[in-house]
C-alpha cells in the first residue's frame, strides 16, 4: 500500500532538480524510491485546480521517466483507490471531490502535453539527446497515466461492495441454505422425539403390560409365561417398527440397511425380520413343549403322546428344529443383499 503522508510539491521540485539522474537498482529500497517519486508526481495533481501548474507536473513526471523509465501502475491504482475511498467515506477534508480534482488536473496536463509549443520549449531547454527522448516518453506517459487513472476508478466502482450491498447479497445466498437447514433440523428433531416416544412407549407401556402377565407368576406354568413373553415381544417389536417407519415417511428419513431400489423387504429391514423369526421360532418350540406337558384333548396326537411321551416329544422337537433351520436358510438368502447393494 502506498504511503498516504502529505507531500509538499514545492519542496519536492527543488529536491528533484538537485538529484542526479541515476540507473535504477533492482532492490527493495529502489522500489520504495519509485513509489515515493510516483507519489511526488501525484502530489502535483492533487492540488486545487486554480493552483495547479501543468508545467511543474510535467517536469516532475519527466524527472521520474528519466530516472526510472517504467511507471508503477500498481502504485497509481493504489493512489486512485485511496482517493476514491476517501470520497465515498466522507473523509475528503477541505476538498469534497478529490478524484474530480485529480482527473481535472490530469486533463489539463494532457492538454498541456498536446501543445507542440510546450513540448518544443522543453526540448529546447534540454542539453542532451537522452533528455529530449525522455520528454517524448513523458508525453506518452501522460496519456497512459490518464487512461490508467480512469481504469482504476472504474474498477473501484465495479468491484466496490458496501455494507448494505454485502448484506443484501449475503441474505440472498443464505436464504436457500437457511430453509434447507431449518427443514433438516425439524426433521431431525421430529425423528428424535419420535424415537424417544417409541422408547417411552416400550418401557412404560411394556412394563405396564408385563405387570399383568407376571401377576400370577406362582400360579402360572413357566412355559406359559415364556409363551406370553414371546408374544408380548413380537407385539412390541412390530409396533415400534411401524411407529419408526411412519416417522421416517414423515421426515423423509429412513433406517433401511440398503438403498438399492431392487432390494426386497427382507433386505431393507433384516434386523426386524431376524428378530421376528427368532421370536416366532422360540414361540413355536415353547408352545409344543407346553402342549406336550399339558395335553387334555382326545385327538390322535394325544393318543400318540400317551403311547410314548418321550419319543413323540423328541420327534416333535426335532421336526420343529428342522423347520427352524430351513427357515434360517431361507431367511438368510432372502435378507442377504447383493454385492454393491450395501449402504456405504
Amino acid at each position: 500500500m502506498p504511503n498516504n503522508r502529505k507531500i509538499d510539491p514545492a519542496k519536492t521540485t527543488s529536491q528533484q532538480a538537485s538529484r542526479p539522474v541515476e540507473k535504477v537498482e533492482s532492490d527493495y529500497s529502489s522500489l520504495q524510491e519509485r513509489q515515493r517519486e510516483m507519489q511526488v508526481f501525484f502530489s502535483f495533481l492533487q492540488v486545487d485546480n486554480q493552483n495547479f501548474s501543468p508545467e511543474q507536473a510535467f517536469k516532475s513526471l519527466n524527472h521520474y521517466i528519466r530516472t526510472y523509465r517504467r511507471i508503477l501502475y500498481s502504485t497509481v491504482s493504489n493512489i486512485v483507490y485511496d482517493i476514491t475511498d476517501d470520497d465515498d467515506s466522507g473523509m475528503q477534508g477541505s476538498n469534497p471531490d478529490r478524484f474530480g480534482t485529480l482527473l481535472s488536473n490530469i486533463e489539463k496536463l494532457v492538454e498541456y502535453t498536446d501543445c507542440d509549443a510546450n513540448i518544443a520549449a522543453h526540448k529546447t531547454a534540454a542539453t542532451t539527446n537522452e533528455e529530449k527522448r525522455a520528454i517524448d516518453e513523458t508525453r506518452k506517459a501522460v496519456w497512459k497515466i490518464w487512461d490508467h487513472v480512469n481504469l482504476a476508478h472504474r474498477q473501484y466502482n465495479v468491484l466496490r461492495q458496501s455494507d448494505a450491498e454485502f448484506k443484501r447479497r449475503f441474505n440472498e445466498q443464505i436464504r436457500d441454505s437457511q430453509e434447507s437447514m431449518t427443514k433438516e433440523m425439524n426433521a431431525q428433531l421430529l425423528t428424535i422425539v419420535g424415537i424417544f416416544t417409541a422408547l417411552a412407549f416400550v418401557l412404560f407401556g411394556g412394563i405396564s403390560s408385563l405387570q399383568s402377565i407376571f401377576e400370577g407368576l406362582q400360579e402360572t406354568h413357566l412355559l406359559k409365561l415364556l409363551i406370553l413373553g414371546c408374544g408380548w415381544g413380537l407385539g412390541m417389536l412390530n409396533v415400534v417398527f411401524v411407529f419408526l417407519f411412519c416417522i421416517g415417511k414423515m421426515t423423509k428419513l429412513n433406517f433401511k440397511s440398503t438403498m438399492s431400489p431392487d432390494a426386497t423387504f427382507w433386505q431393507r429391514y433384516p434386523v426386524v425380520c431376524w428378530t421376528d423369526f427368532l421370536l416366532c421360532a422360540l414361540l413355536i418350540i415353547l408352545s409344543w413343549l407346553y402342549y406336550c406337558t399339558n395335553r387334555n384333548g382326545g385327538g390322535w396326537l394325544d393318543w400318540l403322546i400317551k403311547l410314548n411321551p418321550m419319543l413323540v416329544t423328541i420327534i416333535g422337537c426335532v421336526l420343529i428344529v428342522a423347520l427352524v433351520i430351513v427357515g434360517l436358510v431361507v431367511l438368510y438368502k432372502a435378507t442377504k443383499a447383493k454385492v454393491g447393494d450395501e449402504d456405504e
